[in-house]
C-alpha cells in the first residue's frame, strides 16, 4: 500500500532451498497475477471472500512449466533438514539460520521474521479486513498507514527527527502548513494501528485505541521513556512504550 509495488515471482533462488524468490516490482509483471483459491474445498470458484477465510494464492502463469503458490517459510532453528543446509567455512549451517541471515532479520527487535517465497507447497493465509469497503473521501480524515506531520500550533513547529541534530525527536520551527507546501522528510511520520484487524480504519481518539508513529526516513518509532518522562526513538516497535493514544484537548467554539 505504501510503495505501490506488486509481488512478483521470479526465477531467482530463494533463501529457503528449492523455492523461488518473491520480489516487489514497480507496476508488476505477468508473474504478479495470482488466483485466489480457498484453502479447503468448502467454497466454490467465484464466491465472495470474507474476513477470516483461509486462502491460498497460485500464480496464473507457469514459470518453467510449473505454477507456484505463495509460501511462508516455517523452519525451526537447527532443523535437521539436509535439503536446506549449505556448506560454510565452519561446516554446515542449518536452514533456519541461513534464511534469517540472508534476510538480515536476525536482529533482536524483529519478531518471528520469515521468508515469503514461491513454492509447490501452499501456505494457508488467514485474511483480515485491513480497511472497510467504504471510501474515506472526507478531507482531513487520517487513517491507519497514513503519512502525517505532527504540528505544534502554538510553537509553529513540526515534530521531527534528525540524528545529526539531536538523538531525540525535537520540534523544528516552520510555517509550511499548507497542504501543497514542501515538507522535510525529517517531519514525516506514518501512523500504524496496533490492531491488525481494521488496521486501515480512521484514527480515533481514546485510551482504548493505540497507535505507533513510525519515522519514515529512519524506520524508528516514537517511544515514551518513563525514566526521563519524554519521547525518544526506538526500533523496538513491539514494546508497550511505543503504543500511544490520542486525546482531544478541546473543541473549537462555534463561530
Amino acid at each position: 500500500v505504501s510503495t505501490g509495488r506488486m509481488l512478483s515471482v521470479s526465477k531467482g533462488q530463494a533463501h529457503e532451498r528449492g523455492e523461488r524468490k518473491v520480489e516487489f516490482s514497480v507496476g508488476g509483471t505477468e508473474k504478479s497475477i495470482f488466483e485466489v483459491l480457498p484453502a479447503f474445498k468448502t467454497h466454490t470458484t467465484g464466491e465472495a471472500v470474507a474476513s477470516g477465510d483461509l486462502l491460498t494464492f497460485l500464480t496464473q502463469k507457469k514459470l518453467e512449466g510449473m505454477r507456484y503458490y505463495l509460501h511462508m517459510s516455517r523452519l525451526a532453528s537447527g532443523e535437521e533438514d539436509i535439503r536446506g543446509r549449505r556448506l560454510s567455512n565452519s561446516g554446515y549451517q542449518h536452514s533456519r539460520d541461513h534464511v534469517v541471515s540472508g534476510l538480515r532479520c536476525d536482529s533482536s527487535y524483529i519478531v518471528h521474521g520469515e521468508e515469503l517465497n514461491a513454492s509447490a507447497r501452499p501456505t494457508f493465509f488467514h485474511t483480515l479486513r485491513f480497511s472497510s469497503h467504504e471510501a474515506w473521501v472526507s478531507e482531513g480524515v487520517v487513517c491507519g498507514e497514513s503519512f502525517v506531520g505532527i504540528y505544534h500550533k502554538d510553537a509553529e513547529a513540526y515534530l521531527g527527527y534528525d540524528p545529526a541534530i539531536s538523538p531525540l525527536p525535537v520540534f523544528m520551527g516552520s510555517q509550511r502548513v499548507n497542504a501543497k507546501s514542501r515538507k522535510k522528510c525529517a517531519w514525516i511520520w506514518k501512523v500504524e494501528s496496533s490492531d491488525v484487524l481494521d488496521a486501515g480504519e480512521p484514527v480515533v481518539r481514546g485510551e482504548g485505541r493505540l497507535y505507533r508513529f513510525k519515522h519514515l526516513a529512519s524506520n524508528l518509532y516514537l517511544c515514551l521513556d518513563p525514566s526521563m518522562g519524554g519521547l525518544v526513538m526506538t526500533n523496538e516497535y513491539h514494546h508497550n512504550t511505543s503504543l500511544l493514544s490520542l486525546k482531544e484537548l478541546g473543541r473549537a467554539l462555534p463561530g
